[in-house]
């Protein structure tokens, strides 16, 4: 994936909490809906969740490490 739309509904009638995420790879693809899923939780599994597809940006990195100075 190299570019992603990312949009949340502003519908006044509703929580902004409850509001949904919609999403898509391409404008060429259809739209994923995804309810009671916060910002910073799909933010979070974009960046982490190897298997949140096709939005997973875990997947093309490798795995994070740690190597102390010696």
């Amino acid at each position: 994936m190299t570019e992603a739309s990312h949009y949340w509904p502003a519908d006044t009638s509703k929580n902004p909490e409850e509001r949904p995420i919609v999403a898509r790879t391409s404008p060429l693809e259809d739209w994923h809906r995804f309810d009671g899923v916060s910002t910073s939780e799909f933010i979070h599994r974009i960046l982490t969740d190897r298997e949140f597809r096709p939005f997973s940006m875990a997947r093309k990195v490798g795995r994070p490490f740690f190597d102390a100075y010696r």
